[in-house]
C-alpha cells in the first residue's frame, strides 16, 4: 500500500466515525427523558430533538423550575436552574432535596402562542 492510499484509508475512516453534523428536528411524541442523580440534575432526552419547554414539578405538582422559548429550540443535554440561551424564565428554579420525588416534562412548540405546546416526553426522578 503506497504512502498516499492509507492518508486517503485515514481520511475516509476519520469521517465514518458513527457521529454526524445533520441538525436536530423538533420533537415528535414518545420521547424518553432522564435525569441524572444529584440536587442539580442534568436532563437528557431520546431521541435528541429540539423542544419548546422543560418543567420540573415536585410530588404535589407545584413547579419548581420552567423555561420556555418560542419555538422548539432549546437541546439536550439541560442543567436544572440553567437557562438555555433565548429562553424565558417563568419560574426560578427552586431547591431540589435529595430523596424525593419530583416530575420533568419536555414540550414541543405545536403553534405561534407561548400556550401553543404539546407535552412529548415526561420522567419522575429522585435526586
Amino acid at each position: 500500500m503506497t504512502r498516499v492510499s492509507v492518508l486517503l484509508t485515514m481520511v475516509v475512516l476519520a469521517g465514518c466515525n458513527g457521529s454526524t453534523d445533520e441538525p436536530l428536528l423538533p420533537c415528535d411524541d414518545g420521547v424518553f427523558v432522564n435525569a441524572t442523580t444529584g440536587t442539580t440534575p442534568t436532563f437528557s432526552w431520546n431521541p435528541a430533538c429540539l423542544i419548546s419547554r422543560i418543567a420540573v414539578a415536585d410530588s404535589a405538582g407545584t413547579i419548581l423550575w420552567d423555561v420556555q422559548t418560542t419555538a422548539s429550540v432549546m437541546a439536550p443535554p439541560l442543567v436544572y436552574g440553567q437557562t438555555p440561551d433565548g429562553a424565558v424564565v417563568h419560574t426560578t428554579p427552586g431547591a431540589l432535596v435529595a430523596g424525593r420525588s419530583y416530575s420533568v416534562g419536555v414540550y414541543r412548540s405545536i403553534g405561534l402562542q407561548q400556550d401553543d405546546i404539546d407535552l412529548v416526553g415526561a420522567e419522575s426522578f429522585r435526586p
